[in-house]
């Protein structure tokens, strides 16, 4: 004892106590700082769910028989479809526990990311930073852009299923109900195992419809933490993009630099191609060679060895040309992404002398055709995929064989290196078209950045480019919306020249009372037409359009003459021959379809008559032509009225006679030539008939009522003052107008 405890061994125990101690330091930090799992009991929970539905599985599998079918009333399919709801409840507790894990590293990552938005203190990389450095962080912004758009429809999907769960568990929780309360309230133990497994099945929908619901809330809290984890990774990419914005040079040597790389990418790409062309030629060849041994194939067998090499070099040309086809369409892309890196420097070095507009256009139409040609090379992706897919499954549905006639395999090898292709000559599509973008972005930017001179200036350069625009060609000569506006103001100022001359015309025409009225309106019809045609031909010489351009216009009028334009052109031929015979004047007195009235113009389409009534109606050329029309004023403008009078048997019809031709005598507007006459034209049993007739001018009277009224009342007066008496009032007598232009009234 003395021995163990002695003073030699007092160094021995101290450091041994110290090493206890720095061991227990040790484990109880280590324990301290290992991260405690929030969610393990759940994880517990779900995996022993897990276990008892693995138990209910394998029951509800071994139960589904025939036996088991009729014991229950079921189907053997109903049977089958109860264990399948078991595995699906099952799925879902795993997609559960697999959420846990997913949230577990969102936080984890949204922790990462929180300690490097506290330290960010500017980029490691010491500046000026290259455009290409700089697009680094705005692809980067780019895709946390696309990232966070992903994670918020993953969580409106999300928020859908809870939904949706829910309201299939409250439906489901009232089958179980009813079908609980059958099973409590039966006492026919006949039915009871029929009731007992509705039960089941009914528990089953409401355990899988709950398990649904917690997954989608438990997802719901997932993907909220991965929005906001999205969020705070794009705050922190912007951050790093704006940091290298802000410290952007564009020095001629870097763009040079990035030339030269280019330069290196493309002559790869040449020597690659040159290689393809050399293997496509060589594909080509051992194709001819195959048909040609085909071609000449005499048995059955060697014909069929023939055919396959033919279909095996067939493809293999297909796929060499197509790889020949998408390296030059990769060349043409480096090409232009040069391009797009010398419009980028020009633009930012010297942005006053940069063509703003053009170059916007110039990549307008390059964005256009880059998606075409993407669309081109997706829809061949999307067939090769669907062959190579097609391919695969043969080869994993064949035997192994020594069957050397197939070539499923090597079939699968090309459309496979096809494939590689294509997704190589998209990435160059969609790298030229990404830089396309930015240029088109910054030159946006410039221009918002532009003085009011200078938008004033491109406004005008675009104005000009407008207005310079070629239309379509004539005779090698372009018809431009220039000419066609110049031509237009010419003959908007050439038809106000003309109604200006032809309204001129027509007062001086007017003022002399000797010329015609219907040939003055001839003469100021034809001076328009005439005046018309000048202007036209003035303001087609003076934009230099051909004549010829009656020659195209002059299908499209026969055409619309044949469709709809034959009553137009009708009437106005009509008007033309109207003025030239003159079958009616300008005021004649006609009468159409009942209607009469004074003539007071003819139209190049209609005619207007003014009717006594106030109102005027317009009358198509071709039907004072085609119909009957009766001109009371063809020959002269005299025409005769009758009025009839009957007096008693105690007149004397001399006198009532003399009374009249009287009163006709002293109306001023009854014309003397021809002259009045007066008639004792019938005796009735009660009284004496006097039919009185008289002419008047229809240019001054064109109304004969107004006259005929006048005349009743001096005839009355008359005979009233003799004592003359009417057997009934006096009453117009109406007659059929005769060769002479007899009018009744």
């Amino acid at each position: 004892m003395r021995g163990f405890f002695g003073a030699k061994s007092i160094p021995f125990y101290v450091a041994l106590c110290c090493a206890a101690f720095f061991a227990y330091f040790s484990f109880a930090q280590e324990k301290a700082e290992a991260p405690v799992d929030p969610f393990a009991q759940i994880r517990a929970q779900l995996s022993q769910r897990i276990e008892e539905y693995d138990q209910k599985i394998q029951q509800a599998e071994a139960f589904a028989t025939e036996e088991r079918a009729a014991q229950l009333g079921v189907s053997v399919q109903e049977l089958t479809d109860h264990a399948l709801r078991l595995r699906e409840t099952r799925s879902v507790f795993e997609i559960h526990n697999d959420a846990i894990d997913m949230l577990t590293e969102t936080k984890r990552s949204m922790g990462a990311v929180d300690a490097e938005i506290a330290s960010y203190a500017g980029l490691p990389e010491p500046p000026p930073y290259t455009p290409w450095f700089v697009d680094t962080f705005r692809d980067a912004v780019d895709a946390r852009v696309t990232q966070r758009e992903i994670a918020q429809r993953s969580l409106d999907q999300a928020k859908d299923q809870a939904n949706t769960a829910a309201q299939e568990l409250k439906k489901v929780e009232g089958e179980y109900s009813v079908a609980n309360e059958k099973f409590t309230m039966n006492k026919d133990d006949a039915q009871r195992p029929a009731l007992e497994w509705a039960v089941q099945v009914a528990l089953a929908k409401r355990e899988l419809w709950q398990t649904r619901k917690n997954a989608a809330e438990f997802s719901i809290e997932v993907t909220q933490a991965r929005v906001e984890l999205r969020d705070k990774e794009l705050d922190l990419a912007d951050r790093k993009r704006k940091d290298a914005e802000s410290k952007i040079t564009y020095r001629p040597d870097d763009l040079e630099a990035r030339r030269k790389e280019i330069n290196s990418e493309r002559e790869a790409l040449e020597k690659e191609r040159t290689e393809a062309d050399l293997q496509r030629d060589k594909s080509r060849k051992k194709l001819e060679d195959a048909r040609v041994a085909l071609d000449s194939s005499i048995e059955d067998e060697e014909y069929a060895v023939n055919q396959a090499a033919v279909d095996l070099r067939r493809i293999e040309a297909e796929a060499a040309q197509e790889k020949s086809l998408l390296l030059r369409e990769r060349m043409d892309t480096l090409y232009h992404i040069t391009e797009l890196w010398s419009a980028r420097y020009a633009l930012h070095t010297e942005p006053k002398k940069f063509p703003l507009r053009q170059q916007r256009e110039r990549l307008d139409d390059y964005v256009k055709s880059l998606a075409a040609s993407r669309q081109t090379q997706e829809l061949r992706e999307d067939v090769l995929r669907a062959e190579v897919r097609e391919l695969g499954e043969r080869l994993s549905q064949m035997q192994q064989s020594v069957n050397t006639l197939d070539n499923t395999q090597t079939f699968l090898k090309l459309r496979t290196g096809q494939l590689d292709q294509i997704a190589l000559a998209l990435a160059a599509n969609d790298r030229a078209e990404k830089l396309t973008q930015r240029v088109l972005t910054e030159i946006a930017e410039v221009e918002q950045r532009q003085s009011l001179g200078e938008r004033l200036q491109q406004f005008g350069e675009t104005a000009q480019r407008i207005w310079d625009r070629e239309l379509f060609t004539i005779d090698a000569r372009p018809l431009t919306i220039k000419k066609i506006f110049i031509a237009f103001l010419i003959l908007a100022i050439g038809l106000t020249i003309t109604r200006v001359i032809t309204r001129m015309l027509r007062r001086a025409l007017n003022s002399r009372q000797h010329i015609d009225r219907t040939a003055a309106a001839t003469i100021e019809r034809v001076l328009h037409y005439g005046l018309l045609a000048m202007i036209v031909l003035f303001a087609l010489n003076t934009v230099n359009i051909p004549l010829t351009v009656f020659t195209f216009f002059g299908g499209a009028l026969a055409i619309g003459v044949g469709f709809g334009a034959q009553t137009l052109i009708n009437n106005f031929i009509s008007g033309l021959i109207l003025m030239a015979e003159r079958p009616i004047k300008i005021g004649d007195i006609v009468e159409v379809d009942g209607q009469r009235g004074l003539v007071a113009e003819i139209g190049a389409r209609c005619s207007r008559i003014a009717t006594y009534t106030g109102v005027d109606i317009l009358v198509p050329n071709s039907v004072l032509l085609e119909r009957n029309v009766v001109n009371w004023t063809y020959n002269d403008s005299k025409a005769r009225h009758s009025l009839t009078v009957k007096v008693a048997h105690e007149t004397d019809s001399r006198d009532a006679t003399r009374l009249i031709e009287k009163a006709l005598n002293s109306h001023g507007q009854v014309l003397k030539t021809p002259e009045p006459s007066v008639l004792f034209s019938e005796i009735l049993d009660n009284a004496f008939v006097f039919e009185v007739n008289f002419w008047l001018d229809l240019r001054t009277t064109p109304d004969g009522r107004i006259v005929s009224s006048d005349l009743r009342h001096m005839i009355e007066g008359s005979f009233r003052d003799a004592g003359i008496q009417f057997v009934s009032p006096p009453k117009a007598a109406v007659t059929a107008p005769s060769a002479n232009k007899d009018e009744g009234e």
